[in-house]
C-alpha cells in the first residue's frame, strides 16, 4: 500500500490598490483647469466648486477634531469652545464693489478676492440697491450689504430658497418689503418677474446650510 503524499495549497491573498487620487493631485488638476485660457466657462465653474467643495470637506474634518479637543477640556471652558464654533454670528456685512460688469467682495478672512455674483445676483443687488434709493452708478467702489438668515429691523428685502443646482444655492427675490424705518411706510415693491439667482459653494463661509430665507439691507458705506 502506498501512501500519496500531502501537499497544502497556499490561501490566495488579494490586495486592493486605491487609485483614488490624492487631494494635493487634485487640487493641481482644477488648479491646471482655471489656468487654462482655454478651457471652457463650464470646465472653470466646476473646478471651482470642487475646490470649494474639498474645502468644506477639510474645515469639517478641522471641525470634528476641534470638538473632540473641546471635549477633553473642563467645564469652565465651555463657555469659550461654544465662541469657537464656526457661523455662530447671525448678521454678517460685506462690502461689493464693481468690477468687469459684475458686483465681486474680498473676504480676508477666508481667502476669498474678486469673488463674484453671478447668476443673476448682481442684478437683484442692483435691484434693491435702486429700491433703497441708491444709483449703483454712484457706489461702483463700493457699498455696504449686511445679511442674515435671520429678519431684523433693518432688514429691506430678502430671498427664498429655490433649491440646488450646479453645487450653489439658487434663490428668488421676495415680493414685500416692510421695513418702516427706510420707506416710511408699510409698502409693497415691484420685483420684476423672474428675479432669480445662483449663489456660488463660497454662500457655506457664512452659513452651515443654505438658509431658507436670507434678508438683507444695502447702504453706502460710512465715509
Amino acid at each position: 500500500m502506498t501512501t500519496e503524499p500531502m501537499t497544502t495549497e497556499e490561501p490566495m491573498t488579494t490586495e486592493t490598490i486605491d487609485l483614488t487620487p490624492t487631494w494635493a493631485f487634485a487640487v493641481q488638476v482644477y488648479l491646471a483647469v482655471l489656468d487654462n485660457p482655454d478651457a471652457s466657462a463650464s470646465g472653470r465653474m466646476e473646478a471651482k466648486e470642487e475646490i470649494m467643495r474639498l474645502a468644506r470637506i477639510v474645515d469639517a474634518i478641522k471641525s470634528n477634531n476641534d470638538n473632540d479637543n473641546d471635549n477633553d477640556n473642563d467645564n469652565d471652558n465651555d463657555n469659550d469652545n461654544e465662541m469657537k464654533k464656526p457661523n455662530q454670528t447671525q448678521i454678517r456685512t460685506l462690502e461689493p464693489y464693481f468690477c468687469a460688469g459684475e458686483w465681486v467682495f474680498d473676504d480676508d478672512r477666508i481667502g476669498l478676492e474678486a469673488e463674484a455674483f453671478v447668476c443673476g445676483m448682481s442684478e437683484i443687488l442692483d435691484f434693491c440697491l435702486e429700491d433703497s434709493g441708491i444709483d449703483p452708478e454712484e457706489v461702483g467702489d463700493g457699498f455696504k450689504l449686511t445679511f442674515s438668515k435671520d429678519k431684523w429691523p433693518d432688514s429691506t428685502h430678502s430671498l427664498t430658497w429655490l433649491g440646488t443646482s450646479m453645487g450653489g444655492n439658487d434663490y428668488e427675490l421676495d415680493s414685500e418689503c416692510r421695513n418702516l424705518t427706510i420707506h416710511n411706510s408699510d409698502r409693497r415693491y415691484d420685483v420684476p418677474e423672474g428675479m432669480k439667482g445662483w449663489l456660488c459653494p463660497a454662500l457655506y463661509h457664512y452659513f452651515d446650510d443654505a438658509p431658507e430665507k436670507i434678508y438683507l439691507s444695502v447702504a453706502r458705506k460710512e465715509k
